[in-house]
């Protein structure tokens, strides 16, 4: 099946129609390339957990979508922003098949999936130097949601007949899927999951909706994702469909949720107007309260913000935000697991982030990476993967990041293991 198979999805990405940034600002995320793995969305991703949906071929992510370079000069927040003093190299990026959702997990592990003309999955576990074909069987429609825990845990949403999504998960490898019990939505849209382990996990099912508005329902599971329940709706958008007590409400496009413990959970929004959008919810999902998340000084606070869901390492947590195109984008973080929250600066006028503690941080513009070291105080510019302009940048570790480079019409995978010294494509050659 490999030689096939590897046709057949490369056929896939090269089908991928080119975004227009100005339909993503316009109508939300959903209409992103991103999946995304992605936000213009913003990318977040937390070494150890990655999630990623992009729809119409990140992400979710947390992903990222185009954005016009600024004509206005860069604001640096760091006081030194330096160049790497070592030799920089950049190895092309290999022509390939490069999904439309990706999870990247750890230096080693990542999940990467193609959507038309069918679904086709394939895993890694030694950091892309072999793939494995880990696509359900007989799995039919399209993949509008995709989450991996680790090496083992993966579930995927599919778009099943009659516009139902279908929930698969797998607990070993992809090598055996099972359907969800108890998934009831009659929506076509993206599926945004979460899990804090392989049992407990929830999943924000989008309900479209227009002019900037969308409904949602969140589900759970304890038994990992074997069966969900419904913890509450916001209702439909033309108000037909009362929502449950509690709830976030149909205000702005919904960009997906993430859980800091079994009970505690926050869900991010892309709003036409105002400051960043985010809710928070102490008891699993079943009420919802507004957070207070602050701009950078300098940024408008009417223009509109697209904010990824956060991730946490204990108290510290972490998430970008999209602002109007010629500020780019920032980091709001928190040091008490969300009851407050802090915004910084992205260097050179960033749009994508991953931070992988409190202290190492990437960050990417369509042509640079650059690394903090201390929590966003300093910046050094390291080499740019050399395969085209960055899409989506997603740092594993202190030293290893995956990127996805974009030419228009040519996609790449690229990998670096020295923290951004060098750079080398990725094919994925499926077996």
């Amino acid at each position: 099946m490999s030689d096939d198979f590897s046709s057949e999805i490369r056929r896939a990405v090269d089908a991928a129609e080119p975004i227009d940034p100005t339909a993503i600002v316009a109508r939300g995320r959903r209409r992103a390339r991103v999946r995304r793995g992605g936000f213009a969305v913003a990318t977040l991703l937390i070494a150890g957990i990655a999630v990623v949906a992009r729809p119409g071929g990140h992400p979710g992510s947390i992903h990222t979508v185009d954005q016009p370079e600024p004509t206005t000069a860069p604001i640096v927040l760091s006081s030194t922003t330096t160049s790497t003093s070592a030799t920089v190299t950049s190895v092309p990026a290999a022509s390939g098949p490069v999904p439309q959702y990706e999870a990247f997990i750890s230096p080693a592990v990542a999940w990467v999936a193609s959507v038309d003309p069918r679904v086709a999955l394939a895993r890694t576990t030694d950091g892309g130097a072999h793939w494995t074909d880990a696509t359900p069987r007989d799995v039919k429609g399209s993949v509008i949601g995709l989450f991996a825990l680790d090496a083992r845990h993966a579930w995927l949403a599919t778009q099943g007949s009659g516009c139902i999504p279908v929930v698969l998960r797998t607990v070993d490898g992809g090598v055996h899927w099972q359907s969800s019990a108890g998934f009831r939505s009659g929506s076509c849209d993206v599926q945004y999951f979460s899990f804090v382990n392989s049992t407990d996990g929830w999943v924000e099912d989008t309900e479209g909706g227009a002019l900037g508005s969308e409904a949602a329902t969140v589900l759970r599971t304890t038994d990992g994702g074997a069966h969900w329940l419904r913890m509450s709706y916001s209702g439909s958008v033309d108000q037909t469909s009362p929502g449950t007590p509690g709830a976030f409400d149909t205000g702005c496009d919904k960009l997906g949720l993430t859980f800091a413990s079994s009970t505690r959970g926050f869900a991010a929004m892309a709003c036409a107007g105002g400051v960043p959008a985010l809710w928070s919810t102490n008891d699993a999902g079943r009420t919802w309260n507004l957070v207070h998340v602050p701009t950078p000084n300098g940024f408008p606070a009417d223009s509109g913000y697209e904010m990824a869901p956060p991730k946490f390492f204990g108290d510290f947590g972490a998430a970008v935000v999209n602002g109007p195109v010629t500020f780019g984008a920032f980091l709001e973080v928190t040091h008490d697991r969300g009851v407050t929250w802090s915004a910084v600066s992205l260097p050179a006028r960033g749009f994508a982030a991953s931070v992988v503690d409190a202290t190492h941080w990437w960050a990417a513009t369509r042509t640079e990476v650059l690394t903090s070291r201390d929590g966003g105080a300093h910046w050094a510019r390291v080499a740019a993967p050399g395969g085209g302009p960055i899409d989506q940048l997603y740092a594993v570790s202190v030293s290893t990041a995956w990127a996805i480079t974009d030419t228009g019409s040519v996609r790449g995978i690229e990998r670096t293991v020295d923290g951004g010294l060098t750079w080398s494509a990725v094919r994925i050659a499926l077996s």
